[in-house]
């Protein structure tokens, strides 16, 4: 096994993601409505969650970004 290094990832850097908050171009699809589960109970009184289930709509794909090895100013290690 080979393994090379070809600088996709550099060390101490981080990835950002840029997304447009309007609501054409994201929106937040509810895929089931809100319910209360009830949990196992452990002592005298009986727990319970709440679960939402949805997901992202990106309506207008183009205007989000991700930003690979961002590196800030202020970072304590400088690899270049």
């Amino acid at each position: 096994m080979v393994w090379r290094d070809l600088n996709h990832e550099i060390p101490g850097s981080a990835t950002v993601y840029l997304l447009d908050l309007s609501p054409e171009a994201i929106d937040w699809t509810q895929l089931m409505p809100m319910i209360q589960y009830p949990l196992a109970p452990v002592k005298a009184t009986v727990p319970w969650a709440v679960l939402l289930f949805g997901a992202l709509k990106l309506g207008i794909p183009q205007r989000h970004w991700v930003v690979k090895n961002y590196l800030p100013k202020a970072a304590r290690w400088k690899p270049f």
